[in-house]
């Protein structure tokens, strides 16, 4: 697991600024590296969700794993515009909606793994992830507003980009509200990687966005952290994998119930 952390990273930026690739190599080499991590993550995910105990934990791996795949597609469509833009014009247009797809089933998998134990909590949880998500709309707002200010970009784009940070955000936000209400070992692990990639994710696309608008092009280099991002959510399904006990769904108390108690 370390090696992928230092291997992929190290791979990514050393091509990238060692000067050994041409123009159009080093155009398209980052473009491989995500597309091909973010399939790595979406596998693994898929795998866990196969091997998974409970029927919650098989739904909530198959959208983390969909989300990643859907990314790591979203990706691919990029790189096909640098060089056939006409040919391919109908599906670049529709790259926004994989990114986008990602944070959003990052947010609906965990409200699963939430709500899983408990039906008549769904509702009540439901309801605490539409405040979450309120509240981290008013920080994504505040985040772009200055860059938003003076950018030339469409209505669109802003639009989007907003989503999406709010997404992320409120993915981060859930995830933590899960480990609080405290459970197994294996689960605490598993939310808590969910958690930082998530974070992670949404940092490197703060610098994207701001980049985007204030510059209209990314100058902050920091796609690194897609990577590692990627690679925490490959962690976390590796975890979920080695887990030998169910997952913990929602309890009395708001969010989770040990899994021991609800036998």
């Amino acid at each position: 697991m370390i090696g992928l952390f230092v291997v992929i990273p190290a791979l990514h930026l050393g091509l990238q600024f060692s000067g050994i690739l041409g123009a159009n190599a080093l155009a398209v080499m980052p473009y491989v590296i995500w597309t091909g991590t973010g399939l790595l993550a979406g596998v693994r995910s898929l795998v866990a969700a196969r091997r998974a105990h409970r029927r919650a934990q098989q739904i909530a791996w198959v959208w983390f794993g969909s989300g990643a795949i859907a990314w790591s597609i979203g990706v691919g469509f990029e790189l096909i515009s640098l060089y056939w833009v006409d040919l391919f014009e109908i599906l670049i247009g529709t790259r926004r909606s994989f990114y986008l797809f990602y944070p959003v089933t990052l947010v609906a998998g965990l409200f699963i793994l939430a709500s899983s134990r408990s039906r008549s909590l769904s509702i009540l949880n439901l309801a605490n992830i539409g405040v979450i998500g309120a509240a981290m709309l008013a920080c994504a707002i505040l985040i772009l507003l200055e860059p938003v200010l003076k950018t030339k970009e469409s209505a669109a784009y802003v639009v989007f980009s907003i989503v999406d940070l709010t997404s992320l955000f409120t993915a981060t936000i859930v995830a933590l509200h899960l480990l609080w209400f405290k459970g197994s070992r294996e689960i605490r692990g598993v939310v808590l990687l969910l958690a930082l990639s998530a974070s992670v994710h949404a940092a490197a696309n703060i610098g994207f966005y701001v980049d985007q608008f204030q510059l209209g092009s990314y100058e902050s280099n920091l796609d690194v952290f897609w990577v590692f991002a990627l690679l925490l959510h490959y962690w976390a399904a590796h975890e979920q994998d080695a887990s030998t006990e169910p997952v913990i769904a929602a309890s009395q108390t708001g969010w989770i119930e040990r899994s021991a108690g609800a036998a």
